[in-house]
């Protein structure tokens, strides 16, 4: 493709160079081309004959290809709002799933297709509107690529086919799925009491050895998910059940172990599960908080533990991820007593 060049003798070349590039003059679009005696450096065309004392010609070059190394150097945005483009983003399989400030709601397709672009691993993106509903469900609209969105999410050697527009799924939670699968034990009895797709209930089956899981979601397409990822994974000791846990737990045998990841509402669930943990028995218990209201809920805890006649001692509270500026996802792991 043609370009505007100066032709320039080789023992001038390096020095030429700097010029250009200190001028912002040489075009990082095109390659040099050579000859025996002179260096073509393809310019930006500034309305000159001559730069730097050479002449302007135009000639023939070839297109150099672009590393991305972000989605911030190709993205088309006032350069005022710039500072406020989002510096990361989730990843669920191939979906990318993108939070923007209002101020710059307007740019939401020019960054949608931006981040395509910077990265060959995505097929879609979407804007996260937020979690809605009593099946916390995300608000999604696609951005940019492909508009089907169904995927293949892939932690700690488990595959989990989700499909964020109908499920709520955090990949952010990976470490922690794994955290809590290697406190198993063989032979426990665990329920998961809102599973999703199945995270934590299929990595601690496929690498643990308990008795049995029971996977409880409200959403029946997450059970549906669910029962999917079961098969895919091939393991064989979770029991799928939709429904509301606060009217399934108490029909379930006593388990060793109790996973609450319902960071809004567990707090509403708490008695359900203290009913039907056993004597020493873990619960795994997940709630957003500020720092200030983190280390005033144990003490809540402890209360509804003596509602439901139990004795609890907090074996850690850890912050799993930061989830708004003043506010983390904690987890409390419970040792509960049974008087």
């Amino acid at each position: 493709m043609k370009s505007y060049c100066i032709a320039v003798p080789k023992k001038k070349g390096e020095e030429v160079r700097v010029a250009l590039l200190e001028g912002g003059l040489l075009r990082k679009d095109r390659s040099i081309a050579r000859n025996k005696n002179f260096i073509y450096f393809p310019i930006n065309d500034v309305g000159e004959d001559s730069i730097l004392g050479y002449e302007v010609l135009e000639r023939e070059f070839e297109i150099l290809e672009r590393r991305v190394k972000s989605y911030k150097d190709v993205v088309n945005v006032a350069n005022e709002l710039r500072k406020l483009l989002p510096t990361s983003f989730d990843m669920i399989g191939k979906i990318a799933l993108v939070k923007l400030s209002d101020e710059i709601l307007d740019y939401k397709k020019e960054i949608g297709i931006a981040i395509l672009q910077a990265n060959k691993s995505i097929d879609t993106v979407a804007l996260d509107l937020g979690v809605e509903g009593e099946e916390r469900i995300r608000r999604l609209e696609i951005l940019a690529g492909k508009k089907t969105t169904e995927t293949l999410h892939k932690e700690y050697g488990i595959e989990l086919e989700i499909d964020p527009f109908k499920i709520y799924f955090s990949p952010r939670l990976a470490t922690e799925h794994w955290r809590i699968a290697q406190m198993v034990e063989e032979g426990e009895v665990i329920i998961d009491m809102f599973c999703g797709v199945g995270p934590f209930s299929i990595l601690i089956s496929n690498y643990c050895k308990p008795k049995l899981i029971y996977a409880i979601d409200i959403n029946e397409e997450a059970v549906f998910y669910l029962e999917r990822n079961i098969k895919r994974n091939k393991v064989s000791n979770i029991k799928p059940i939709l429904g509301d846990s606060k009217a399934i737990v108490p029909k379930l045998e006593s388990a060793d172990r109790i996973i609450m990841n319902l960071p809004f509402s567990s707090y509403e669930f708490l008695s359900t599960a203290f009913s039907n943990v056993k004597n020493n028995g873990i619960i795994h218990y997940y709630e957003v908080l500020t720092d200030k209201k983190k280390e005033r809920r144990f003490e809540d805890l402890i209360k509804i533990g003596e509602e439901s006649d139990v004795i609890i001692k907090k074996l850690s509270d850890k912050a799993v991820h930061t989830y708004s500026p003043d506010s983390s996802l904690f987890c409390f792991d419970l040792k509960v007593e049974r008087r």
